[in-house]
């Protein structure tokens, strides 16, 4: 239970919902489009520059999309990507998370022994990033108990 607690704090960190909002000056950032199934749902980031935000800093990597009902997904992969790879959750090379709305507090999130995912980078340069995704987000509730939502035939695509 403690390395759920400690990872859903460094988890808000990165995501930046509850930590500083100091930004390394070496950030790149770029905006496209995300798309999934939901527990069987289409989703889509929203058609606005901010709908869908890939950045880099200091190695780390985040895609974050908000769909137009406030749904969110993100994906952070704190290690190198190179074209034609796939990271997983098991391996902690992928942090994935689903919420139902961007400022609330449930969280289905895959990250080590919790859940499950990966993702694939199709392409990976400093003009383009495209790949795919797949996760099953686990919610733990304050008894213990664990929900699943799956998250299926996800896509993304930057321009940078």
């Amino acid at each position: 239970m403690k390395q759920i607690s400690l990872f859903l704090i460094l988890f808000t960190c990165i995501t930046g919902s509850g930590c500083g909002k100091d930004e390394p000056s070496n950030t790149d950032a770029g905006s496209g489009t995300i798309t999934a199934k939901v527990n069987g749902q289409n989703w889509s980031s929203k058609n606005t520059a901010d709908g869908a935000i890939y950045g880099e800093s200091q190695g780390a990597h985040l895609i974050t999309g908000q769909a137009d009902d406030g749904s969110y997904i993100s994906l952070s992969l704190p290690v190198a990507i190179s074209s034609g790879q796939t990271y997983s959750a098991a391996d902690g090379s992928l942090s994935a998370q689903y919420k139902p709305t961007l400022s609330g507090t449930i969280s289905y999130i895959a990250v080590g022994g919790l859940g499950s995912g990966s993702v694939t980078f199709s392409e990976f340069s400093d003009k383009k990033v495209k790949g795919t995704f797949r996760f099953t987000g686990v919610l733990v509730d304050q008894n213990g108990i664990q929900e699943e939502l799956q998250i299926e035939n996800g896509a993304f695509d930057f321009n940078l």
